[in-house]
Parts: structure tokens; sequence; C-alpha cells
């Protein structure tokens, strides 16, 4: 059966990073290719870093915006030319730099070319980070926004501007707020090679993660799916594994030492100041809204099967996992 976006959808990937080049690649496989597929990348180290965007030159335009400076936007996201796009999905995450900041100034250099096309949706790939330290209780989509660190302030700040420049220009926004993201290439085995300490305190604590290939899915169904306008939706697998009980899987089944445990005290000074941050906030991900209304199923519903299939795939070419269906009436 013929995709119904394959007709109709424009599509345009901001950020050619792991996420949106793996997007791409999937929907060029699966033969989902819509009428239009622009990716576009946002970073210099985005344009030489990816292989897989560097070898899709072959088979869709991929375009060249450094949001970090004053370059003027490529002439295909401008004038007439940017008329037939009718999807944008943003990737690109804030600058880490300077770190104190609290608003994202790529997207908001970003956002008046992108919404002066002629959009139906806006996508945004944020972060569970918004909801900051729970202790490991469990959130939702309607609870409130807390961030700790700047970094999940500069997200915050960022879901805000999205659905305020879509509210004024008549545009469908959605939001994915997006955990710890592993799969094929994306492991951290320099972390446990360089033999990073954990807290044992991190033992006990919930973690939560998505598969790339499970990530996709979701982001294909936000993009398309009818019932995902002007919705954000928290994205998981559902498995509350601990960050240390994950890392320890993965050890035993590379065959490296298993990372260390020690007192916080001992361990955190040992530690960057992004692993301090992120190992000192816990919660549970709930993603009942996302499998309730866009009938999102994780394939790989545990990091054990996860990281199975990372390890699988990484080791050969594996093909994608198939995107989902749409439903009829999808944009």
């Amino acid at each position: 059966m013929e995709d119904p976006a394959r007709a109709t959808a424009n599509l345009l990937v901001l950020g050619a990073g792991y996420v949106g080049a793996r997007y791409c690649a999937a929907l060029l496989q699966q033969e989902l290719v819509p009428h239009r597929l622009t990716l576009t990348a946002c970073t210099a180290h985005e344009s030489t870093a990816s292989a897989l965007a560097a070898r899709l030159h072959q088979q869709v335009p991929v375009l060249h915006w450094n949001l970090g400076d004053d370059a003027p936007p490529p002439p295909a996201l401008t004038g007439e030319r940017s008329a037939a796009f009718t999807q944008v999905v943003y990737l690109a995450p804030p600058p880490s730099v300077p770190a104190a900041a609290r608003e994202d100034p790529w997207l908001q250099r970003a956002l008046p070319v992108l919404c002066a096309m002629p959009l139906r949706r806006f996508v945004y790939m944020s972060t569970t980070g918004v909801y900051g330290n729970t202790d490991g209780e469990r959130v939702d989509e309607a609870a409130a926004v807390q961030p700790g660190t700047a970094r999940g302030m500069r997200r915050v700040a960022a879901e805000q501007a999205v659905q305020t420049a879509c509210v004024a220009r008549g545009i469908a926004w959605t939001v994915l707020r997006v955990p710890g993201i592993y799969g094929p290439g994306r492991l951290p085995l320099e972390r446990l090679r360089r033999g990073d300490p954990l807290p044992e305190q991190s033992l006990g604590r919930p973690g939560n993660r998505i598969h790339v290939d499970d990530l996709l899915a979701a982001l294909h169904l936000a993009t398309f799916h009818p019932a995902a306008a002007n919705r954000c939706y928290n994205v998981g697998d559902g498995d509350s594994t601990s960050t240390a009980r994950f890392l320890q899987q993965l050890a035993q089944a590379v065959g490296l030492p298993a990372p260390p445990i020690l007192p916080e005290a001992m361990a955190y000074p040992l530690l960057s100041a992004e692993s301090r941050s992120f190992l000192s906030e816990s919660r549970q991900i709930d993603t009942h809204r996302l499998r309730a209304e866009l009938g999102f199923h994780p394939h790989y519903a545990d990091c054990t099967t996860g990281l199975r299939a990372s390890l699988a795939a990484a080791a050969g070419n594996a093909p994608f996992m198939a995107l989902p269906s749409l439903p009829a009436g999808a944009i």
C-alpha cells in the first residue's frame, strides 16, 4: 500500500547528524520518499562528520546552513523556492556555548525563515530534561517543566519559541521530548574503555532511553499523523533500567570491564561536568500518550534487546527497521 505521505509531503529535515541522516536514509530505503525530501546540515561538524549524510548526497539534496554564524540561509529555503515545503523536522540541538545561555540562538535565527514557508507542520525534537529532577517519580506531558540545568532551560525556551511562532502563522506544531538515544554506532564504549566510575546511588535511579530506530518511528508519526498536531509527546521505550545497569549490560556484551562503582563523593570529581549533570537527575518518563494517540509501539522495548540489535547492526549492514504505516488522512 502506498504511504499516504508519499504523494503529498515535501519534507525538510534540519539537522544532518545521527538522527536526521538515519531518518532520511530510512525513508529512501523503504521507498517512502515524499515528493521532495531535503536534508540540511546546520553546522560544519554535521557536514563533515556524518558519513551517512555524505552518502545521501547521491540520492537527496543536502543543503548547508551554518546556524552558528550570520550567513544567510540557502536560496532553496527562501522566496518562491521554499513554497513546496509542507513539513519541517527540526533536529538541531542548541549550542552548548555559552554554557549559561538560556535561549537557543540557532533556533531563533532559523524560525523566521522556516515559518515564512506555507508549512502544515513543524516538528521539534526536544528532551525529557525539560522536567528536571523528580527523584525517580513518573512524569507525563501534563507535568510542569522545571529544568534544573541551563541545557534544560534552553530546551524549554526553544519549545515555547516554536509554539509561539507556529501559532502566529497558523502552522501545526509537534514537540517530541526525547531521552538518551542509543543504537548502532552510538553506544558509550569509550566511556567503558576509559573506566569512568559511577556513583553507587545511580544503581537504583531509573533511567530513560530510546533505540534510534524506535525514535525514527516516533518521529515519522509525529510528522505525518493527524492526531499529532499541536501536541507534546514523551518518547521512550518504557524500560526504566538505570544508567548504571545499562552500562553494566553493555560492558558484559562487549567484553569490557564494568564501570567501577564508587561512593558519590568519590565518583563525581572524576566525571565530566556533563556526566555529573546527567547523573544528578532522575525521573521515569510516561509514554502513554504517544502510544494511545499515535499507536506507537517500540520494537526494542528493553535495553537488553536494543543493545543486542545495536551491536549486531554495527558489525554488519543491517537494514533499517520499517517505519510505521500512517492512517488515512495523514498530512
